[in-house]
């Protein structure tokens, strides 16, 4: 007989508790061993991974998992380049520190504590076939070939949001290998990077925002171009940028601190004018598609945001541009440049609305080269130092103040060549490909009118060499060249605002032994604009040699001066309607003259011309204001440079046309045009009408001293006087200049012309 066994309820309970202590024994067990192996067993599987997922492999050298506090620790992941991109490994990471929230992982949103990379390198090469290395990183399917289906481009990838308390990169590299061309190219970028708060709301639309932001470049470097120099293209030292927070949704971003150290920079031209500059942007960017692709991809415009600058500082930033023209290298630089920024605001959107609270600008080391050809000494430009110091700027307000604008070292070398072209037509030809004067714009654009409080000009010079005028190369060379001006206001249409305040120096060193000469001007200058300003002038020039002028003072002028030198004086009221100049010369025998007087309308001025300017003029009329030495007639040269011509040029009369005053202040249009040899026919005798010109007749010149200039022929004093006449230049000058600036406090502004 079969007897069944059953259970009390007490046998029953105690059955329950063991069996699930068996369990829980078992539970301990496993995770006790998995806690052993389960590095093992991560690392292990990982690295069989990359093996199998990626075309070139991978390797990982440790894994720590501690799954109850939710982190992770990686060390010495590798993954490697496939075949074709060379040997370096495509990504290299000394240590990684993930420290999760693990709590997060099945809510709407992931939490991460701490993300810290420490010695990551990225490299991205393209080989000879124009691929990149990181889009050949796992092996091709079937179906990666095949073009997504509408449903697969309609179908959103989602993400969940994901917060980061703190991402750190530390000693981080990125290098970009360029196999493309014959030569390898390469740019280098070592950087550290701090991120407080990262919030990816959505990743796939950008919706991203972070607390404070604060990004170490240490070095970052960009060979220069196949077929140019070896220069680098582009190297920085230092870069610290931080920004308070991120929000790619917002309107205006703030960024704390941007700091710059050690930029240098060298951008060149080939001979068809491409910039390597160029060639490298198109180089990596996508070929342009059909205008229908274009019209369908171009996404709605998007307002762009206001950028808040606090404080930048850019130290030691260094430029220079080499041009190939002809096989021949042009340079142009700077050695240094430093910037300082306070509260710097600008708005993409609209430029114009720019405004900062201080400006502090040094630029040092400014060269320009002569064009290729010219056998001119020195560059067109040299310039060992500018300042500009300014508080606060609005772009939109309707005035600017700039409290100190300084130039130091200012040199530059000018030539004119006997076909009446300059090395700086020649620039203008290399920089913009013509050599006419760009015409102004119709388009009316309001400007801000501009305050600077003081401009300085000191240390400079200017070496003018002419060989278009005589047949020997005059040549001009202006030394110690000194500019002070106080409160010059610019495109400031307010005639009644106080006038600024000029003085202008500097020293014209004379052929062989000759002494210096010296020339100063004192001025009262109105608002500069669109009108011609009101101008007080008083200018000296003291020690001026014969010599000097070389064949522009011809023989007969000579023998009819009886003199070496000039001291020379001259004062100017001008305004928009009228001018009044008068300008006397005594020289170095004792003789004063009146050398010109004009006065009247700008459209229709009288003028009287003495001896001596006039016969300087005939000689200085063909190159400096004639368009050329082809021999055009008279009143053909004359119309072309708004002058109407009275009567016939041998009568000695022409009257000045209605543009004078345009011509006296617009680039492009001579005073007067006329022909050398045409002048000189009219040379002869003397008209008191609008122009007179004379040689012969010397008492009509004007007020010469005790019967003119015959009677001082031949009242030569020696060469001792001469001697004592040199000698005295500096004191004549310094007591000239300082007459000057007594008769320009004596004349009424606004500037009286009648």
């Amino acid at each position: 007989m079969n007897t069944v066994l059953k259970k009390t309820p007490k046998e029953k309970a105690g059955l329950w508790w063991k069996t699930l202590l068996v369990l829980l024994l078992l539970l301990f067990t496993t995770l006790f061993i998995l806690n052993i192996y389960l590095n093992s067993i991560a690392r292990s599987q990982i690295n069989r991974a990359l093996n199998i997922f990626l075309v070139a492999g991978g390797t990982l050298d440790r894994a720590e998992l501690n799954l109850s506090a939710g982190q992770i620790d990686l060390s010495g992941l590798t993954i490697n380049s496939p075949e074709a991109f060379g040997s370096h490994p495509l990504l290299k990471l000394s240590s990684l520190h993930l420290n999760l929230n693990i709590g997060t992982l099945l809510s709407d949103k992931i939490s991460v504590n701490e993300l810290t990379l420490k010695g990551i390198s990225f490299v991205l090469v393209r080989n000879t076939q124009g691929e990149l290395s990181v889009m050949n990183l796992v092996p091709l399917s079937p179906t990666d070939e095949m073009p997504p289906t509408q449903t697969e481009k309609q179908t959103s990838f989602s993400i969940p949001p994901i917060h980061i308390e703190t991402v750190l990169f530390n000693n981080a590299s990125l290098m970009v290998v360029d196999q493309l061309k014959k030569e390898q190219w390469t740019g280098k970028l070592d950087f550290d990077l701090q991120i407080k708060n990262l919030a990816i709301k959505d990743l796939m639309n950008g919706d991203i925002l972070t607390g404070k932001v604060a990004l170490a470049l240490n070095k970052l470097n960009l060979d220069q171009l196949e077929g140019f120099s070896k220069k680098p293209l582009f190297e920085l030292t230092n870069l610290d940028l931080i920004v308070p927070e991120i929000n790619t949704n917002a309107k205006r971003w703030t960024i704390k601190k941007l700091h710059l150290d050690q930029l240098s920079s060298s951008i060149e031209s080939n001979d068809a004018g491409t910039t390597n500059l160029q060639i490298l942007a198109n180089s990596w960017l996508p070929a342009t598609g059909t205008g229908t692709d274009i019209q369908q991809q171009t996404a709605p415009p998007q307002t762009l945001p206001t950028l808040f600058f606090e404080d930048i500082e850019l130290k030691s930033i260094a430029l220079d541009y080499l041009k190939q023209i002809k096989n021949q290298s042009w340079h142009a630089g700077f050695n240094e440049l430093d910037i300082r920024l306070e509260d710097l605001n600008i708005e993409l959107s609209n430029i114009q609305t720019t405004s900062l609270k201080k400006l502090n600008l040094n630029l040092k080391g400014v060269a320009v080269d002569q064009p290729p050809g010219e056998k001119v000494n020195g560059k067109v430009l040299e310039l060992e130092q500018l300042i500009i110091n300014s508080n606060a700027l609005d772009l939109s307000a309707p005035a600017l103040t700039i409290q100190q604008v300084l130039l130091s070292g200012l040199h530059s070398s000018i030539s004119v060549q006997p076909e009446g072209k300059s090395n700086l037509d020649a620039l203008n030809q290399i920089l913009l490909g013509t050599t006419s004067v760009n015409k102004p714009s119709k388009t009316k654009q309001t400007l801000p009118s501009i305050l600077v409080e003081q401009i300085e000009m000191k240390e400079s010079s200017l070496n003018y060499r002419n060989e278009m005028i005589t047949e020997t190369p005059l040549t001009f060379p202006l030394n110690n060249i000194q500019v002070n001006i106080n409160q010059l206001r610019l495109f400031d249409e307010n005639t009644k605002a106080a006038p600024a305040s000029v003085a202008a120096s500097f020293q014209l060193k004379q052929p062989g032994e000759l002494p210096l000469a010296y020339f100063g001007m004192r001025a009262n200058v109105g608002p500069i604009g669109k009108r011609i300003p009101q101008i007080n002038a008083q200018t000296r020039m003291t020690g001026l040699k014969l010599d000097t002028l070389g064949a522009l003072i011809t023989t007969t002028t000579r023998r009819a001066l009886g003199a070496t030198g000039l001291d020379a004086g001259a004062a100017l009221a001008l305004n928009a309607e009228s001018i009044k100049l008068q300008a006397s010369v005594f020289s170095d025998e004792g003789i004063n003259y009146n050398a010109i007087k004009m006065q009247g309308p700008l459209n229709a001025p009288s003028v009287e011309m003495g001896a001596i300017l006039s016969g300087v003029y005939s000689r200085v009329s063909d190159g400096l204001f004639n368009i050329g030495k082809s021999g055009v007639s008279a009143s053909g040269d004359i119309a072309f440079g708004s002058i109407n011509v009275a009567k016939s040029v041998g009568g000695g009369a022409i009257s000045i046309g209605k543009n004078l005053g345009e011509s006296l202040f617009d680039v492009g249009s001579g005073l007067v045009t006329l022909d050398k040899d045409e002048v000189l026919k009219g040379l002869d005798g003397s008209s008191i009408g609008t122009l007179s010109l004379a040689t012969d007749s010397v008492t009509s010149a004007g007020s010469a001293a005790t019967g003119g200039l015959k009677s001082s022929v031949g009242e030569l004093k020696g060469t001792s006087a001469t001697e004592r006449w040199d000698a005295n230049i500096p004191v004549r000058y310094d007591a000239n200049i300082k007459h000057a600036e007594e008769a320009l406090s004596s004349m009424e502004y606004p500037p009286i012309t009648h």
